[in-house]
């Protein structure tokens, strides 16, 4: 995939996260993106979506930042990582394959949770630092 000067693409990840450094605003050289197995998924083509950001990312990119955090530095990252979200669910080849690349994952369960609106309102929103 040739990717032209100031063409705007679309990662095969489901998100993207920007480490960024609260006091001075600025981006740290470190990005993480998560890519969650999608039902039916091959390990081949789970490890080919990583594959392809690698390879989008290899040249010099910036990010498109939303009109909020665009004074933020959005430049190409020191470093990428990538995280796996994986459901009981998954076959156990994937996480097999996961563990055979050692590649980071993480076990998520589909089982509904209930949160009430004021609940997550509340933790989103809160402004207390929240104690580990």
């Amino acid at each position: 995939m040739i990717v032209g000067a100031n063409e705007t693409i679309c990662l095969p990840c489901e998100l993207g996260i920007i480490m960024c450094e609260p006091d001075w605003k600025i981006k740290m050289g470190i990005e993480i993106f998560v890519l969650v197995y999608r039902p039916h998924e091959e390990l081949s083509d789970l490890l080919l979506r990583w594959r392809k950001i690698q390879v989008l990312l290899s040249k010099g990119y910036e990010w498109v930042m939303p009109f909020r955090y665009r004074h933020i530095y959005s430049e190409a990252a020191e470093r990428i990582f990538p995280l796996f979200v994986l459901f009981e669910e998954t076959p156990q080849r994937i996480r097999h394959g996961l563990d055979g690349a050692a590649l980071p994952y993480v076990i998520e369960s589909l089982e509904a949770k209930e949160l009430s609106d004021t609940t997550f309102d509340e933790e989103l929103f809160s402004t207390e630092e929240s104690s580990l």
